[in-house]
């Protein structure tokens, strides 16, 4: 049972919903001014060292343990920035976008914004006639990559997934994510920045110490009556919240069968909405087996390479403890430069170091996975043993272990890999057959199969690559047709969710059966009908990625991200942060002059 407190935020909440849902459009500019001035005008450590949340993130992350005498790790100390850098660029971009959109509603900007100046109407190249609108491309924020915001095609009527609270006086309730500090701030932001709802957020149970910062951060919508915050206590606790009659939006961040078990609780709590009420009350962003499609092309040594780079930055990132963490590598059985590639693969799964898998449950399910096709032999099986981890302890079980699927149709053919998402470090590589007639592998072959639910779970993210030779044609076909709801070409697919903090959307895709991968969307602050899918496009194969994690970005540059994000202007930022560089560089040359400490800090 919730206590009383929380059922009084319930009524608390409640009692604003309407208000807020009738803000004006200067009224939501005024309210994202000042979210972006509290956040600003605050000193770093007022928000980045409470309740020592960024020391219990990298305890979570098995970077650091508790007790631990010796002063922190270089990739601990690094990953204690990042977590700030990743909440302040979230809030910088996401805010600042809303406000860009705000301020044109309102008409206080008469100059339409980037996202929504740059758009075309394109027709199908599958021959059916219809049409649809690309808005972009516009940056990501990341050197050398844009993205862009695809529309559902016009004559379409395909469900959007996703509901607004209509209910008077409801309220939206947001189950927090568990493998990333930022998601429920995601999460908190776009139910009230874009969607107008008032929130009760519940943090996950893994990450209680997010309230501490988040009370900082969302102080301006705390203090107006707009959002609560509570920890979890129980399943019960839960039951409980998301039973009462105020509730008119659930979100989730999870597994699908979290989903069903939020849609069944609601279904038998409030027992006179249908099922296509209760599915549409519920959003949700979940995961996927994620595919990494490989053209089949002619490739330079050097593209290969930086090819496997990516897709390992990708797998390895969090311990593979990501909803868009690459699971799936897609090739052509008749590929030329197959082994080449696996070769390459190889390399980089022992170059870039190995990243805990600390998610409950990752390591286990991993080792169930592989034992699947360990019983089919074991040439089927091949754990790259890497000596390198950014942990406190080395755990073998986070080495990638790369599963062979085969061929469909083969005899031997295993899929077992690909239907469910592994969210640890399992990699699978599936060899399609080749393409016949003439015929080009990518559309004919490749795009028709990850399409298919039937062959793959779920339809979150997807990115493919192709060498500098490749047809240019061929891959905007292959984007067109794909149905995934983030494209990343030539870069990791992380940054289709950066893309959803400035405008784009980070969901499953909605014309994709069932919910394997969710409902509704995250994102879409320059509210763009009926939008589809993100498209990334980064630098072409034969430059190096910018994203390696054997070369991670310094300490000190990524403190002065955190900086520039809270600064109330590029130059503003500049300033502080040549101050930042000389005040850093002072402290290093006078360091030897200073007391030694073993001391271990949050900062």
């Amino acid at each position: 049972m919730p206590t009383t407190s929380t059922s009084e935020k319930i009524s608390h909440l409640a009692a604003k919903s309407n208000e807020f849902s009738s803000y004006s459009a200067n009224e939501m500019m005024e309210l994202c001014t000042e979210i972006l001035n509290n956040f600003r005008n605050r000193s770093l450590d007022d928000w980045t060292n409470t309740g020592s949340w960024r020391l219990k993130e990298i305890q979570v992350q098995e970077l650091y343990q508790e007790g631990q005498s010796e002063p922190l790790s270089i990739d601990a100390s690094r990953t204690l920035s990042s977590s700030g850098q990743h909440m302040s660029s979230l809030v910088s971009n996401f805010v600042t976008t809303c406000l860009d959109n705000y301020k044109y509603e309102a008409g206080i900007s008469t100059k339409k914004p980037e996202l929504l100046s740059k758009v075309t109407t394109k027709s199908m190249q599958d021959g059916s006639g219809r049409t649809y609108s690309i808005h972009g491309p516009v940056p990501t924020g990341i050197p050398g990559s844009t993205f862009e915001l695809h529309t559902l095609p016009m004559q379409e009527k395909a469900p959007q997934k996703e509901t607004l609270t209509t209910k008077s006086k409801s309220i939206s309730v947001i189950l927090g994510a568990g493998n990333q500090p930022t998601l429920t701030l995601f999460d908190i932001l776009q139910r009230t920045l874009v969607h107008q709802e008032v929130v009760l957020a519940k943090h996950h149970p893994l990450r209680p110490h997010l309230l501490a910062p988040y009370s900082i951060v969302l102080e301006p919508l705390i203090k107006r009556g707009f959002v609560e915050q509570v920890l979890d206590e129980s399943i019960p606790a839960t039951v409980e919240i998301l039973s009462h009659p105020s509730v008119g939006h659930v979100h989730i961040t999870g597994s699908l069968a979290t989903d069903k078990a939020v849609r069944s609780t609601i279904a038998k709590s409030k027992p006179h909405l249908s099922s296509e009420e209760i599915d549409a009350m519920v959003s949700s962003e979940l995961g996927a087996s994620t595919p990494f499609i490989l053209t089949d092309g002619e490739y330079t040594e050097e593209e290969i390479i930086h090819a496997a780079r990516i897709l390992v930055f990708s797998k390895k990132l969090n311990g593979g403890c990501n909803c868009l963490d690459t699971q799936v590598i897609i090739m052509s059985k008749g590929w030329k430069q197959k082994d080449n590639f696996r070769n390459a693969l190889y390399d980089e799964l022992k170059r870039q170091p190995n990243q805990p898998s600390y998610y409950p449950g990752s390591r286990e399910r991993a080792k169930q996975m592989v034992q699947v096709y360990r019983d089919l032999g074991e040439e089927r099986v091949k754990v790259i043993e890497c000596d390198k981890t950014t942990g406190a302890v080395h755990n073998k079980s986070d080495n990638v272990t790369v599963v062979e699927c085969g061929t469909p149709g083969e005899a031997g053919y295993e899929d077992s890999a690909i239907k469910m998402e592994a969210f640890g470090p399992v990699l699978s590589i599936v060899e399609l057959p080749a393409a016949v007639n003439g015929q080009e592998f990518l559309n004919s072959v490749a795009v028709p199969f990850v399409n298919n639910k039937t062959n793959i779970f779920g339809s979150l993210s997807i990115t493919l690559v192709a060498p500098g030779t490749y047809d240019a044609k061929a891959v905007d076909f292959a984007v067109e047709a794909i149905e995934y709801g983030t494209i990343s070409v030539n870069t990791p697919n992380f940054l289709g969710w950066l893309s959803a903090c400035r405008g784009g959307v980070w969901c499953a895709h909605p014309a994709a059966p069932g919910r394997e991968s969710g409902a509704g969307y995250c994102g879409n602050q320059y509210k763009v009908s009926a939008p589809a899918k993100t498209v990334v496009r980064g630098s072409i194969l034969a430059k190096a990625p910018i994203f390696d994690g054997a070369k991670p970005a310094p300490k000190v540059v990524i403190d002065a991200m955190v900086i520039m994000d809270c600064s109330h202007s590029t130059y503003v930022g500049i300033i502080r942060i040549l101050f930042f560089f000389f005040v850093t560089l002072t402290k290093k040359i006078l360091s030897p002059l200073m007391p030694s400490t073993d001391k271990i800090k949050s900062d």
